[in-house]
């Protein structure tokens, strides 16, 4: 681990205390280094804000002044997203729409100060029957509907507003899967009722919520990864939520939906790393080594909150995974993906290829000459697609280590 990747750590720890991080003396810290690396896990005003104003003497005031602009606008950003939730959540409420909000508006609630957690979406659950209602009500509001690009939501957007994604389902199972359906069911009966900014509204139970945090990591470990805001999020929701979690239930959950091994190599980066005590059940009797914690530390610090962390969207065919495949098969195939994609895809981005699919393969050619090796240069393009690959298998590592579900 890196020297700014252990100071970025210990700073979240001292948040964690709800204390300020301070220093003695520079240390050699590369601050320019530890702010990029927190701007990539968006955690970048909490860091700032978790200083001790003495630390600001030992930044140079070039790399202070921009850091400082980047805060300001980032936390302008969320209040303004603040405001658009609450207007949502306004128009749902009135209309009797029966929803829960996931994630972010109540993990907001439990940051130092409410924009220091950002939010590029918000991420709302609704009932079968007032689904249609709801996106009716995001139309009025003079959200669009985007073209359909995953099963368990739609997303809206709106110029200037936060982007909404309305959930038929809270897990993909494109990515992961598991048979959960009595958990999808169930949570309905454990709503509780919330005040986020002073208006009502609602979220999952205790339980269903740490649940649900533990399956969005799950997905995303398998399928682009997660980076430090989420083990953020996590370690903040026990430290306030430890004594009226049914961790007997969780650990059960946990063991029946096939995640305890990963649900208990990360609660044990929570106890030992970030210092949040967990219940024990889900640290003692551990079956992965030391050495198998780190590389699932280093991963995460690799990846950035939306696991995109120094990778190219142009080689995204070989670093996400895909279900029903073994490693040799799933890295195989997904290099075939990144060479010939498919007719959708190609079409969406060459007219041509849209109008007349028999010429298909002339985009192919097109894209791999003028995307990859003319845009990219030869040496960046070979070097992406080994950076690329590594990554998949160093996540087809932490499948099988942790025994995630395919």
């Amino acid at each position: 681990m890196d020297k700014h990747d252990e100071i970025l750590i210990e700073i979240l720890k001292t948040s964690l205390n709800n204390k300020e991080y301070t220093l003695t003396n520079n240390d050699n810290i590369e601050w320019d280094k530890l702010i990029k690396e927190a701007q990539e896990h968006k955690i970048s005003s909490l860091v700032y804000y978790t200083l001790d104003r003495s630390v600001f003497d030992l930044i140079e005031s070039d790399i202070l002044k921009e850091w400082k602009k980047e805060v300001i606008t980032s936390n302008l950003i969320e209040l303004k997203h603040d405001k658009d939730i609450i207007n949502i959540i306004d128009d749902f409420n009135k209309n009797n729409i029966n929803y829960i909000c996931l994630k972010g508006v109540y993990l907001k609630e439990l940051y130092p100060k409410r924009e220091l957690r950002t939010m590029s979406d918000t991420d709302i659950l609704v009932s079968e029957k007032d689904y249609y209602n709801a996106k009716e009500i995001l139309i009025k509001q003079g959200y669009v509907c985007e073209e359909d690009r995953n099963s368990i939501h739609e997303e809206f957007n709106k110029y200037g507003s936060i982007q909404v994604e309305l959930h038929n389902a809270l897990i993909n199972k494109d990515i992961v899967c598991m048979e959960n359906k009595d958990f999808e069911e169930k949570i309905w009966n454990s709503i509780i009722e919330f005040q986020f900014n002073n208006i009502q509204t609602r979220i999952l139970g205790k339980n269903d919520f740490l649940l649900h945090l533990l399956f969005h990591m799950v997905v995303h470990a398998k399928y682009m990864g997660f980076g430090l805001r989420q083990l953020y999020d996590l370690c903040l929701y026990i430290k306030y939520n430890k004594e009226k979690i049914d961790w007997i239930e969780l650990y059960n959950k946990a063991y029946e939906y096939d995640i305890l091994e990963f649900s208990k190599a990360i609660f044990y980066v929570v106890h030992e790393i970030f210092g949040v005590n967990v219940n024990e059940n889900f640290i003692k009797n551990i079956k992965f080594s030391k050495k198998d914690i780190n590389f699932l530390l280093e991963n995460i610090l690799k990846c950035g909150v939306y696991g995109k962390k120094e990778l190219d969207n142009d080689f995204s065919f070989l670093y996400k995974n895909d279900n029903f495949h073994t490693e040799k098969q799933n890295i195989s195939h997904n290099i075939l993906k990144f060479m010939f994609p498919s007719a959708d895809f190609m079409s969406k981005r060459y007219s041509y290829a849209k109008k007349c699919r028999l010429l298909i393969p002339i985009a192919w050619i097109h894209r791999m000459f003028f995307g990859g090796i003319i845009k990219n240069k030869t040496f960046y393009t070979i070097k992406n697609i080994k950076y690329s690959i590594d990554t998949r298998k160093n996540r087809n590592r932490i499948m099988k280590v942790f025994k995630l579900p395919k």
